[in-house]
């Protein structure tokens, strides 16, 4: 089920923005903190209907935690058209404050990443879906 995976942490700045073919539907995300170095991730996923399985080197982002930080994460392969995703990422100390991330409008984004056969290229292959930031752990 769920296992922590390695983690990337980018500090970008302006950039020219990303392609986006929505490949899968992304829903009911939620992002979880169960301990201070750890981001739980669920989601339920939907393949777009002219799409086919599998789609390769996909790969979760979560966008917004601060300004600049952007949480990237691999995934298995996509093996069934319709299901849930449940994932925990472990997080290096001090790279998210978290306490800055009451702003709902600023937190968060989630969304999936791979590589699209046809052109070749890195691209977004599902849709954005805003979340709401992670409680404290308990």
């Amino acid at each position: 089920m769920a296992r922590l995976l390695p983690l990337v942490v980018l500090v970008g700045s302006c950039s020219e923005p990303e392609v986006y073919k929505p490949l899968i539907e992304i829903s009911n995300a939620t992002l979880t903190r169960p301990a201070a170095d750890v981001l739980r991730i669920t989601l339920d996923y939907e393949l777009a209907p002219e799409e086919r399985l599998p789609l390769p080197y996909k790969e979760i982002v979560v966008s917004a935690l601060e300004p600049q930080v952007k949480l990237f994460a691999a995934l298995e392969e996509f093996i069934l058209s319709v299901d849930t995703v449940i994932i925990k990422i472990g997080i290096p100390p001090q790279s998210v404050d978290w306490q800055e991330l009451s702003d709902t409008d600023e937190c968060c984004v989630v969304s999936l990443k791979g590589l699209v056969e046809e052109s070749g290229a890195y691209e977004r292959i599902s849709n954005q879906v805003r979340v709401l930031p992670p409680e404290p752990p308990q």
